[in-house]
């Protein structure tokens, strides 16, 4: 998008001015002048009175309400600098103060410091966060999602379940203890409608049987008789091999 703030026209007196400057001296909003400009509007026509329907959002500077234009132009900042500033939360001094300086400070103390309402009272993002005991992290998060007042540090009541207790009068947690099974294996066997006996079943663990040199072997006889990790034993099985190729040392090549 092009920048129309270096554009020089005329003004009502003939001299060439930024609309930039017209916008202060009318105290007109720089994007409707813009937008008249692009429109083909000069002259008296481009910086004709405005007549605010709605008004502007007034801003209380030490006591005194000024819209946003006029504060841009007595401190000399950007009217939409300002309008950002002050939807963002941001009021007098620190609306005011000038483009690096307001970097600098939101740098250093951070969304805090940005002023909200909450019940009719003004307060900073810091302090409601302390008040309503919500972390400051969820209020600023809340805040730039758009949510404003109670609901901004409304607390999030989390539901939860107290222990299962089983027909025998003990909880899942202490039949987990009591019978070594994971958890959730008890947990998902419970959710899957299984009682009594059917609960404390102890899972079968799926055990490699090998045939090597005349007899069955488990993984773990196998390890202990020819020194190779379970684990490199389970995965040799796995991809296939047998014989003297199992069990031969780790790292050195099949036969």
């Amino acid at each position: 998008m092009a920048d129309h703030r270096g554009i020089k026209t005329e003004d009502v007196d003939g001299q060439l001015r930024s609309l930039s400057y017209l916008a202060d001296k009318y105290e007109i909003d720089q994007i409707r002048l813009t937008t008249r400009y692009k429109n083909g509007e000069r002259g008296k026509r481009l910086v004709r009175p405005v007549h605010y329907t709605k008004g502007l959002q007034m801003i209380d500077i030490d006591g005194q309400k000024m819209n946003f234009i006029q504060v841009a132009k007595k401190f000399g900042l950007n009217q939409q600098t300002v309008l950002s500033r002050y939807k963002r939360g941001v009021r007098y001094p620190d609306i005011v103060l000038p483009v690096d300086e307001f970097k600098r400070k939101m740098k250093r103390d951070g969304p805090q410091d940005i002023q909200t309402v909450i019940d009719g009272h003004e307060m900073t993002l810091g302090e409601a966060s302390a008040e309503y005991q919500v972390k400051p992290s969820t209020v600023i998060n809340r805040y730039k999602r758009g949510i404003r007042g109670p609901e901004l540090v409304q607390t999030v009541k989390r539901v939860t379940s107290g222990p299962i207790v089983l027909e025998d009068g003990q909880t899942l947690s202490e039949l987990a203890a009591k019978t070594r099974i994971d958890y959730m294996t008890l947990w998902q066997r419970y959710q899957a409608g299984k009682r009594g006996a059917e609960l404390s079943v102890q899972p079968k663990r799926k055990r490699f049987m090998v045939d090597y040199q005349g007899r069955t072997w488990t993984l773990l006889e196998l390890s202990r008789a020819f020194h190779v990790p379970v684990g490199t034993l389970r995965n040799r099985v796995k991809q296939g091999e047998s014989g003297d190729n199992l069990v031969r040392p780790p790292y050195s090549p099949k036969k």
